[in-house]
C-alpha cells in the first residue's frame, strides 16, 4: 500500500497557478531572484561547461549585473507577490556589447570566474553575438533569461512570464529570439510559438555542449 501511494504521489502532475507577472523598475528582490537563477541553472550545460565548479559563487556575482540589465532597459518582470521566477529581455533596437557588460561590472565576474572560465565564457559569449545578426531580424525582443524557482516548476509560471512580452512583440509585428542549451527546455519553447533555426555546439567547440538558437515569428493573435 505505501509503494502503490508513493508511486500515485510521484506521477501525479502539478497544477497550474494563475501568478501576477509584474516589471520591476527598482532594485529589489535582488537576493531572491540571484537564488532562483542559480537553481535554475546551476545544472545547465552551458554553465557547467563554461564555470565548471563553484558555479552558485560565480552567480552571486554575475546576477547583480544581469539585473541592472534589465533594470536599465526596463525589461525584467518577476512573478508571484514574492519572486517565485523571472523573465530578462533585451527589447527591439538594443544592442548589448561587451564594454557595456564591462561598465556594468563584467570585468569582477571575470575575474572571480577564473582564466579558463574567462575564455569559455567569452568564446560562446562572441560566437553568439556573431549569429545573432544572421538569424535574429531587426526590432527583434532577445529572451536573456528565463528562471522558474525549482518548487514552482511545471505550474505554467514561465508561461505567464512571457505572455507580457510575446503579447507586445504580436501587436508590434516584432519576433523574439532565444538561446538555449538545454534540450528539455525545447518543447516548452516550442509550445511558446518558438522554432529552432539554428544548431551548433558552444561558441563552436568540439568540447562544449549543444546549442540552440530559437526564434518566434510574431503572431496575428495569440
Amino acid at each position: 500500500m505505501k509503494n502503490s501511494n508513493s508511486s500515485k504521489k510521484k506521477n501525479s502532475k502539478k497544477k497550474a497557478i494563475k501568478t501576477s507577472v509584474s516589471l520591476i523598475t527598482e532594485e529589489i528582490y535582488q537576493k531572491e531572484l540571484t537564488n532562483i537563477f542559480s537553481n535554475t541553472f546551476s545544472m545547465d550545460p552551458a554553465f557547467v561547461w563554461i564555470y565548471q565548479k563553484n558555479i552558485w559563487e560565480k552567480f552571486s556575482r554575475l546576477c547583480p549585473i544581469l539585473f541592472n540589465l534589465g533594470l536599465k532597459y526596463k525589461a525584467l518582470y518577476y512573478s508571484g507577490k514574492e519572486p517565485n521566477g523571472f523573465a530578462l529581455w533585451i527589447p527591439p533596437g538594443v544592442d548589448v556589447t561587451f564594454a557595456e557588460l564591462i561598465r556594468l561590472g563584467f570585468l569582477g565576474a571575470l575575474f572571480d570566474a577564473g582564466l579558463f572560465a574567462t575564455i569559455r565564457l567569452l568564446r560562446a559569449f562572441i560566437y553568439n553575438e556573431n549569429k545573432k545578426p544572421k538569424l535574429m531580424p531587426e526590432n527583434s525582443w532577445y529572451l536573456f533569461f528565463l528562471a522558474v524557482d525549482e518548487n514552482f516548476r511545471n505550474q505554467k509560471i514561465g508561461e505567464q512570464l512571457l505572455k507580457p512580452v510575446l503579447a507586445h512583440a504580436d501587436k508590434n509585428n516584432h519576433h523574439c529570439y532565444l538561446e538555449s542549451s538545454n534540450p528539455r527546455n525545447l518543447n516548452f519553447y516550442r509550445k511558446m510559438g518558438f522554432d529552432i533555426v539554428f544548431e551548433s555546439t558552444l561558441g563552436n567547440l568540439n568540447d562544449s555542449p549543444q546549442i540552440f538558437f530559437l526564434l518566434r515569428k510574431p503572431r496575428s493573435k495569440y
